[in-house]
């Protein structure tokens, strides 16, 4: 048996562009979300903006382009596809028995590290990210197709260089 992919095409542009508009209109609506704010990216960084509304606020420092941090989070895409996660169950309740993760800001998609500078030790966020400073045109592996707007409920565990992690009791 012999299977082909739907998409013979090799032009992203023309594969999804009915998913690029869904995703560009999903993030276009966010403006009319109600405890959302918009963060635009400043011109020097790249520009873009993402949107983000606080779940529980934390406290101290934010994060700064160097260091490391340890998240915990869960990643969707616009028709909910969980494409990652680091705590079980499906609904967005932290599970403490869980790892968290570690990374550089630096290393990770641009929304992300956009994000991730702004939030303070403790902070749970949700946050909205388009496809510009997420995987762009190419998308990601299997789950994560072009154009793809990334919705990332985050919870900033810890952060510093060294990094030190105390998981919470």
């Amino acid at each position: 048996m012999l299977l082909s992919s739907c998409l013979d095409s090799s032009d992203p542009l023309k594969d999804y562009a009915d998913w690029k508009v869904t995703n560009e209109t999903y993030f276009t609506n966010m403006k009319d979300s109600v405890g959302y704010n918009l963060y635009s990216v400043p011109v020097n960084r790249g520009g873009g903006s993402i949107y983000y509304k606080v779940l529980r606020s934390g406290s101290g420092k934010s994060p700064l382009y160097t260091d490391s941090v340890y998240v915990h989070y869960k990643g969707k895409l616009i028709n909910n596809t969980i494409f990652d996660k680091t705590y079980a169950g499906s609904d967005p309740v932290w599970d403490n028995n869980e790892s968290p993760v570690h990374f550089k800001v630096n290393e990770v998609i641009k929304g992300w590290t956009e994000a991730l500078m702004l939030m303070k030790t403790g902070d749970k966020w949700r946050i909205v990210i388009p496809w510009s400073l997420a995987y762009g045109q190419n998308g990601s592996g299997t789950l994560i197709s072009p154009y793809s707007t990334l919705i990332f409920d985050v919870e900033l565990i810890s952060f510093g260089t060294p990094l030190k992690y105390a998981k919470k009791q």
